[in-house]
């Protein structure tokens, strides 16, 4: 029932957190009047994790380069292709709303580096065998460009998507195409370049 949505990847400028956190605020007080109590168990329960969550994000707000958006097993360089794999086409929005995200891959990858860069200044930047790691990863996502998997997983789940006319189908699959090749795949290289260098820039192991 979700009708009105932005499309985005997110935001990782510091204005963005700063909203984050003034948002995380105002739920915090909107918390406070609740009247624990009178809260059913499932409730209060609910009630425990949202304060826990809200409460620890306002208390690390001044670790926010501590974070680190590129961990070679969970981060977003490995998530995000997993993500898009498994994206699931129940409609035709579903297919724009997912090559729309295609679309602003590499504005995204710019706001990670740009992350990794105020890292390294601040001296938080990553170890070399983790910089290494990631830049193997990124490496390995492009080596394969004609027949990349992101173009082959996106091919078989519109097939399966019924309420397409054909036509469709295949205008969607050649777009796709070449946001694979023109957008995601740059990301990448792009990714790579700027972690090599700054490989070296890391001061913990």
């Amino acid at each position: 029932g979700i009708t009105n949505h932005t499309v985005s990847l997110g935001d990782l400028s510091e204005d963005a957190m700063a909203d984050d956190l003034a948002r995380y605020e105002n739920y915090v007080s909107a918390l406070d009047d609740f009247s624990y109590q009178k809260l059913s168990t499932d409730q209060q329960l609910t009630y425990d994790i949202l304060y826990d969550f809200l409460s620890t994000q306002l208390d690390t707000a001044d670790f926010y380069y501590y974070d680190e958006l590129l961990r070679p097993t969970s981060g977003v360089q490995s998530e995000l292709p997993i993500l898009f794999e498994e994206y699931a086409f129940y409609s035709k929005d579903d297919v724009e709303d997912y090559l729309e995200l295609l679309s602003i891959f590499d504005d995204y990858f710019q706001q990670v580096i740009a992350f990794e860069e105020q890292k390294a200044a601040a001296g938080l930047f990553m170890s070399d065998s983790a910089c290494e790691n990631i830049i193997a990863q990124c490496q390995d996502f492009t080596a394969n460009a004609d027949n990349h998997y992101l173009i082959e997983t996106f091919n078989t789940r519109l097939d399966k998507l019924s309420s397409l006319e054909e036509a469709e189908k295949e205008a969607y699959k050649a777009q796709n195409e070449i946001l694979v090749k023109e957008n995601v795949l740059p990301a990448y290289d792009m990714l790579a370049e700027a972690m090599t260098n700054l490989l070296g820039s890391g001061s913990n192991d």
